[in-house]
């Protein structure tokens, strides 16, 4: 093979593997804002395999996605999560000593603003 060839393939590699890139984000980024979560935590746990956060919301465990991964530090059982369809921002709320819920945190898939 001569090292034109070699360029040539090399190219279309990069190319491809831009391209699969590029389809797998747009997937992964609908299937983050695809998310909807209303409801108290009652649990966390991380699991062992991909050490990844999960949250028993309404008795159900959830994975939040990277929304959980920026969130766990700041999460307490009995917290309130909301976070709608199509929508970029997952809220955070805790009860304060006179029961009414406040703003703890927001977050998108890249960032986390504590309150």
């Amino acid at each position: 093979m001569n090292f034109k060839k070699i360029i040539q393939v090399g190219g279309v590699i990069t190319i491809a593997g831009l391209i699969v890139g590029t389809i797998f984000n747009k997937i992964e980024r609908s299937k983050i804002y695809d998310l909807e979560c209303f409801g108290v935590i009652e649990d966390i746990r991380i699991s062992d395999e991909r050490a990844a956060p999960y949250f028993l919301i309404n008795g159900e465990w959830r994975y939040l996605s990277l929304y959980g991964v920026n969130m766990v530090s700041e999460t307490e059982k009995y917290d309130s999560v909301a976070k709608s369809k199509g929508e970029k921002v997952l809220y955070l709320y805790r009860k304060n000593d006179l029961r009414r819920y406040r703003l703890v945190l927001e977050t998108t898939p890249q960032k986390l603003k504590l309150h």
